[in-house]
């Protein structure tokens, strides 16, 4: 929570950590899957600019995007956009 990242614990690192890990190793497996070069970012968990560093270091090869809208118009424009750039 906000509060907890404010002033972390041992613990709070540990849990932030393993947290962290976890969402690589899933980030990581769809970019070998798909051969993306953006990562886009969503939800309440990147409000904390201490795990959205560790997020972003982990990937700084790649293009990264924050995105604090609803996401269904998101992939809604991403899809169109997809679909009229084939045609």
């Amino acid at each position: 929570t906000k509060i907890a990242l404010m002033n972390p614990t041992p613990l709070v690192l540990k849990l932030l950590n393993e947290a962290t890990e976890l969402l690589s190793k899933m980030i990581s497996l769809i970019l070998k899957k798909t051969g993306a070069s953006r990562i886009v970012l969503s939800g309440g968990c990147f409000k904390s600019a201490l795990y959205t560093q560790k997020i972003t270091e982990k990937f700084s090869k790649y293009e990264l995007q924050i995105f604090n809208d609803r996401t269904d118009s998101y992939i809604a424009k991403e899809l169109f956009q997809r679909l009229k750039a084939k045609n």
